[in-house]
């Protein structure tokens, strides 16, 4: 299986190794179609349509607060959820739009797992 981002997945990797990369890799993140699990959406011809409300799949950490995972490629999909699991693409940008009130884990479950609160979802919007 091929990667989905696997410029962002290296990114990741080295974001934390090389701190001048960090802006370089928000900046791209915020353009980068990412994977996001929600419950099987009505589509036409693929595509689900603008304005339809999504049943997007929420997390809820061992302290309460609910969390939306999104992932890099289909590889951290299954490494998540081993069967799998529906999935929309939207831009990280958009993802962070259209939810400003929610927590955000980029591929939990794995090694490079990134999580933004909503204040850091906001500023990474109002900068980049």
């Amino acid at each position: 299986m091929a990667h989905f981002n696997g410029p962002l997945e290296r990114m990741l990797g080295g974001a934390e190794r090389k701190p001048e990369q960090i802006s370089r890799f928000y900046q791209q993140l915020l353009t980068l179609e990412v994977l996001v699990p929600a419950l099987a959406p009505q589509v036409t011809q693929g595509k689900v349509l603008a304005g339809e409300l999504l049943n997007v799949i929420t997390l809820v950490r061992t302290d309460g607060i609910e969390v939306l995972p999104f992932f890099t490629s289909p590889e951290k999909v299954y490494r998540w959820q081993a069967a799998g699991a529906h999935c929309v693409v939207m831009y990280v940008r958009e993802l962070f739009e259209s939810r400003p009130d929610m927590h955000f884990c980029l591929n939990p479950t794995s090694l490079d797992s990134l999580e933004f609160t909503p204040t850091e979802a906001q500023v990474l919007l109002a900068r980049y």
